[in-house]
């Protein structure tokens, strides 16, 4: 195994003994009701933090990398009957996502066109890159995985199919959801 990747094997199996051994210290002190709240919350946390730095594409024309293809769907699928969803300007980050992506990225143009409508004027809003568009998208994004993937991990982990002991299970519950 290469150098690299045997460094980052070892930070990820010290990570699921640091979280085992505190679910370890919860359950011992019978505070095991904290525990979900604590790893939700760190998971926002990374995710914040994750959201803070750059994205492909900052900055960059004619794109504009990953942001604005989400940025430009909002735009698209706000603006345009969803017949036209996949067919409008494919050479510009043309929407090729399914169908409920696309109801999503309109939820999403829906908030953004009451909070500020620039942020997804058909044909004008391309590039904009904005402080204020940037932390509602991050926003938006932190909202529906919490809204969505979130409880499905945690209803997951915590089913009775799942056969495991409550310290694995918070373990595991933790360990999926610090992945930003």
């Amino acid at each position: 195994m290469p150098p690299h990747k045997a460094r980052k094997a070892a930070a990820r199996s010290a990570i699921v003994v640091l979280a085992r051994n505190w679910f370890q210290f919860l359950k011992d002190q019978g505070a095991q009701n904290i525990a979900l709240p604590v790893t939700v919350l760190f998971a926002l946390l990374i995710r914040w933090c994750v959201g803070l730095h750059g994205y492909s594409g900052m900055g960059t024309p004619p794109l504009y990398g990953d942001y604005e293809a989400q940025r430009h769907w909002m735009e698209i699928t706000v603006h345009l009957s969803p017949s036209q969803w996949y067919f409008y300007d494919l050479e510009y980050w043309g929407l090729d996502y399914p169908p409920l992506t696309a109801f999503q990225s309109w939820i999403c143009g829906i908030v953004a066109t009451y909070i500020n409508p620039s942020w997804v004027a058909l044909g004008e809003s391309r590039g904009i890159e904005t402080h204020a568009s940037k932390l509602f998208m991050r926003a938006s994004a932190l909202v529906l995985e919490f809204l969505v993937y979130v409880p499905a991990v945690v209803l997951l982990f915590q089913s009775r199919r799942v056969q495991m002991s409550w310290v694995a299970r918070q373990t595991a519950i933790f360990s999926v959801l610090i992945q930003p």
